[in-house]
């Protein structure tokens, strides 16, 4: 998990950032970076942090989402060089996709959210949305691999 304060990467089992203590959440909760985002907003309603300081945070979650993005767009394009059936290209596909789709949301809403910290309540429904999408398209890609291995255990079974 990626600390929006400081740009530390932290392992998903630390509730707080161990370089500068800030709130992390704990991924495996499937919240994401929406404690770290809630944070952020009492932060900036307080008066506690600079505007400055909030758009640092802000492009770093921007920055982090965009190389999720990434990974993704390149999972998929390694996934259409094995050369499989278009069905199965299809399937594999669609596991990948809902994931991306809620990234890419998630992203945009993130981009837009004030820096004076006055999110509406329908700016942190569709944060919220976004990250349910995400959570179950990830359970989707972790039966896809799962699937996958079995299958590559098969295939290479003497």
């Amino acid at each position: 998990m990626l600390c929006l304060a400081c740009g530390s990467a932290e392992p998903e089992t630390h509730s707080r950032c161990a370089q500068c203590d800030s709130l992390l959440g704990i991924s495996a909760e499937g919240q994401g970076y929406l404690p770290q985002l809630l944070h952020l907003q009492e932060l900036l309603q307080a008066g506690a942090l600079s505007c400055d300081l909030a758009e640092d945070r802000l492009l770093r979650l921007d920055e982090e989402l965009g190389a999720m993005i990434a990974q993704l767009d390149g999972l998929g394009e390694q996934i259409l060089g094995l050369s499989l059936e278009d069905g199965q290209t299809g399937t594999i596909a669609g596991f990948l996709s809902p994931a991306r789709e809620s990234l890419v949301q998630f992203r945009e809403v993130a981009a837009n959210l004030s820096l004076g910290g006055d999110w509406s309540d329908s700016e942190w429904l569709s944060l919220k949305n976004c990250q349910g999408q995400l959570l179950k398209a990830n359970q989707g890609i972790d039966f896809l691999y799962k699937h996958l291995a079995q299958l590559m255990a098969r295939h290479n079974a003497p």
